[in-house]
């Protein structure tokens, strides 16, 4: 079942970062909203649309203390039985979990006479198909515990499967985003394609980077200027006119030392000489263009 919030915070406390623009909708500036998971997405979207001023009715999850805790910074009732999520009153009911876990939560809902929507890109929108009311609002951003963001720069694409869901759907992410797309799941996932290579396979070299330099007694901290540079260079001109480096230049001296220097680990190997030729492979057709 679900417990009723605890002692109210003093929103006075809070540091409010958003508020909900003067839209044209013909919808209520204030939604119930139900969030259903307590991971990274679940807890930014909550946090950031109550202290927009919508009301965050309930936080649904099957970790109880993950829930408490959102709920207690939302002021929100607790869930932990999704067979009873009906017995709460909402506008919207938001499912902010993992792509794989949708369809399992899916089905563990019973009916929901408000709208039903999930978070996630590459999830179609027909895995909502028992609800009456459904439809998507994905966020296209990194989610890490602790970061704050600005959440008026964030692509927020939505989809519904009637005129009045998305209208829903683009209020509640005007409420935060300047950019609000539709977005059906052809464009969502090809987004979200796009995003794994700029942020998380990017991420994932920084954290090699840092392994590396760790293993040699030496600071990742040296780095920081240059990872900051590089990303501010992709978003001011286009990325493959900000390639630089030996493998563009083919400089096969320099590649040659570092697969040496990587000899103790052949994974790590076999990643820079698959990356060195894409890269200049890349970069000759381009010059042959």
């Amino acid at each position: 079942m679900f417990d009723k919030p605890k002692t109210p915070l003093d929103r006075s406390s809070l540091n409010v970062v958003f508020s909900c623009k003067n839209n044209q909708l013909h919808q209520p500036s204030t939604f119930r909203i139900a969030v259903i998971g307590t991971g990274q997405v679940a807890n930014h979207l909550a946090t950031a649309w109550y202290n927009a001023g919508q009301h965050i009715v309930a936080v649904c999850g099957r970790n109880r203390p993950k829930a408490e805790q959102l709920a207690k910074l939302t002021e929100a009732a607790v869930c932990t039985d999704f067979t009873h999520i009906d017995a709460i009153d909402a506008d919207v009911y938001l499912i902010a979990v993992a792509d794989d876990a949708i369809s399992g939560v899916v089905e563990q809902l019973p009916y929901l006479r408000g709208l039903v929507a999930h978070t996630s890109a590459f999830a179609e929108m027909k895995v909502l198909d028992k609800f009456g009311q459904k439809g998507v609002i994905y966020p296209l951003q990194t989610f890490s515990e602790s970061r704050q963001l600005d959440y008026r720069r964030i692509p927020f694409f939505i989809e519904g499967s009637s005129a009045e869901q998305r209208e829903v759907l683009a209020a509640l992410a005007s409420c935060l985003s300047d950019v609000v797309i539709p977005a059906d799941v052809n464009m969502r996932r090809k987004y979200h394609l796009a995003a794994v290579f700029a942020c998380n396979f990017s991420n994932h070299m920084f954290s090699i980077a840092e392994e590396l330099l760790s293993d040699a007694g030496l600071s990742f901290e040296l780095l920081k200027p240059l990872i900051i540079e590089t990303a501010a260079k992709a978003t001011d001109m286009k990325p493959k006119d900000a390639q630089t480096g030996p493998a563009k230049r083919n400089d096969k001296q320099t590649m040659s030392a570092h697969l040496h220097m990587l000899n103790m680990n052949p994974s790590y190997q076999d990643l820079y000489r698959q990356l060195s030729q894409l890269i200049h492979q890349f970069h000759t057709k381009k010059n042959h263009e």
